[in-house]
């Protein structure tokens, strides 16, 4: 979708994921991937069209690329590849949380009060481990003077927005 680590630029062809559950106990494991046609959604981008771009150094973290309209269906499809088994010795407690949350790369203003200070905001919301499962909570923090945001000040010096105003995390993705 392009929101992120690992998958950063959507709509390139291009599908990546991480395995975000880990192992708790030792034991062989695999790996299976099943794709499809998403019930007729799946389309093929025609040679010859202007608009459709290629990917620069420059496309990266929340980019998209443009597809132009000479495209077409194609054939229903599923496939399933199925990879090696593998042992894993070494295991994670399930109490540690071992992957940060994907970041918020689509944060934006929806609505803002007149004569006030109060705005609404918008994301898309993050996996709490990359894209998987759902945030604990939101850290949301404001100032008068941006500088008082930056990652070295924002800990310290942004002026923390109490829970009570902030939404409830949902899962990946909503």
């Amino acid at each position: 979708n392009g929101l992120g680590y690992p998958d950063i630029t959507s709509g390139d062809g291009i599908y990546s994921a991480h395995l975000p559950v880990f192992a708790t106990q030792p034991g062989y494991c695999s790996m299976r991937m099943m794709v499809t046609d998403a019930d007729g959604q799946a389309r093929l981008q025609l040679p010859g069209d202007s608009k459709a771009g290629d990917i620069t150094e420059n496309d990266c973290c929340g980019s998209r690329v443009q597809r132009g309209n000479k495209t077409k269906g194609v054939q229903p499809f599923s496939h399933l590849s199925v990879g090696y088994s593998f042992y894993t010795s070494s295991v994670v407690s399930k109490s540690e949380d071992h992957s940060p949350p994907n970041r918020i790369s689509d944060l934006h203003v929806s609505m803002k009060e007149k004569l006030s200070l109060n705005i609404q905001l918008e994301w898309t919301a993050p996996g709490g481990d990359q894209d998987f499962g759902k945030a604990n909570e939101y850290d949301i923090r404001c100032h008068t003077n941006r500088e008082m945001l930056s990652d070295e000040n924002f800990s310290l010096k942004g002026i923390k927005v109490p829970q009570e105003y902030l939404p409830q995390p949902l899962p990946y993705g909503r």
